[in-house]
């Protein structure tokens, strides 16, 4: 390759280089540099197909699994929970078949033009068509195969290649985590000087209200039936309520006084026809717990007129008036009680049980879609 008179050093230094690795390769060499070529190609593709795969995988697929015993689901969910050290261990890997790609694929390509067209073009042109050739052929193959063909690859089957590449990708964590886990320290770092706090884990939660948005724009788009979208649209909004719209207030619920007896509480009972009866202070305005009437056939004959015993009294779950349906269910759950108190400023105000916070978000989807209309 002639250069002008003059050039810098350097430049000199740097052409003569080129033409010499691409001269001077032999057969043998070239063919070694095409099959690391392929093998740097295939382990890009799988790095970035585990990148896509473990941001798409479901984590509902391998928690099925995990009770099976699956070391796959394990460490799947393990990943899932640690999302920063996976992709900055994916984003190395992928930089590192890169780099080897471009080492010894473009010289190999290089030297194959070279040789192919070293009778038709002029020393002066061979090699930069030769240079330029060879790096689209590399640009082109990389970006398709180890890119874009895994990539779409990963998020049409991502649990499946999740599965394949898991434990694999596990191990080659294992053996780079000190380095990995430097890289993705200082990137930390970088994120929270622009005021954004990392994290390892992805969070895709929608509210009901989100969630009745989505299903009413279905709807519109005929992606769901227009029906089946009102009613679940009209379930989620009413899954919105204040409990207090809901609750019955506590001045039209049959209650037991403190200290009241069995016999009593069988009558109450008897005329309510309800299985809980809330036992309120003598000001009725103090809700103490409540008692099932089941509890009251465990009472032996000759404590009937004896006040209940303490340990029949249940205790109630409290919630204020503003909570929605949803929450007021939620809350239930977690602390594991059958009824609640609906509270506001004044104190006590209804009471609700979990039984009719279930009733109150299934009325919509029982109702006639021409009725809400």
């Amino acid at each position: 390759m002639t250069l002008p008179p003059g050039a810098p050093p350097l430049l000199v230094v740097a052409a003569e280089t080129v033409e010499s690795a691409a001269e001077h390769l032999p057969a043998s060499t070239v063919a070694w540099y095409f099959a690391a070529a392929v093998v740097l190609i295939a382990l890009n593709g799988l790095f970035v197909a585990y990148e896509f795969a473990i941001l798409a995988a479901k984590r509902s697929t391998f928690e099925s699994a995990r009770r099976a015993g699956r070391r796959t689901s394990r460490g799947a969910l393990a990943s899932m929970s640690d999302l920063s050290m996976q992709l900055a261990g994916a984003q190395l890997g992928i930089t590192m078949a890169s780099l080897g790609l471009g080492y010894v694929a473009e010289p190999a390509f290089e030297s194959v033009v070279t040789w192919a067209l070293g009778g038709v073009l002029s020393e002066h042109l061979l090699h930069p068509v030769g240079l330029g050739v060879s790096l689209a052929v590399v640009v082109f193959l990389h970006l398709v195969l180890g890119e874009m063909v895994p990539k779409n690859l990963a998020l049409a089957a991502p649990d499946e290649l999740t599965t394949w590449l898991v434990l694999p990708y596990r191990a080659y964590l294992a053996l780079f985590r000190p380095f990995v886990r430097l890289l993705n320290a200082m990137a930390n770092a970088g994120c929270r000087l622009v005021g954004v706090e990392p994290r390892d884990e992805l969070v895709a939660v929608h509210s009901a209200s989100e969630l009745a948005a989505i299903v009413s724009h279905s709807g519109e788009e005929g992606s769901i039936d227009a029906g089946d979208a009102l009613l679940l649209s009209g379930a989620l909004e009413f899954a919105l309520r204040p409990v207090g719209e809901v609750a019955t207030p506590l001045d039209a619920i049959a209650t037991l006084r403190l200290g009241a007896t069995a016999a009593q509480a069988e009558r109450v009972a008897a005329a309510s026809e309800r299985e809980r009866l809330p036992i309120v202070g003598a000001d009725h305005k103090r809700v103490v717990g409540y008692v099932h009437a089941r509890d009251l056939l465990a009472i032996p004959a000759e404590q009937r007129l004896s006040p209940l015993p303490p340990e029949l009294v249940r205790s109630m779950a409290i919630v204020r008036a503003d909570r929605s349906l949803i929450d007021t269910l939620r809350t239930l759950r977690r602390v594991k009680r059958q009824m609640a108190v609906v509270v506001a400023e004044g104190g006590p105000v209804a009471i609700i049980s979990v039984e009719e916070v279930v009733r109150a978000l299934l009325a919509p989807a029982a109702s006639d879609p021409a009725e809400a209309r």
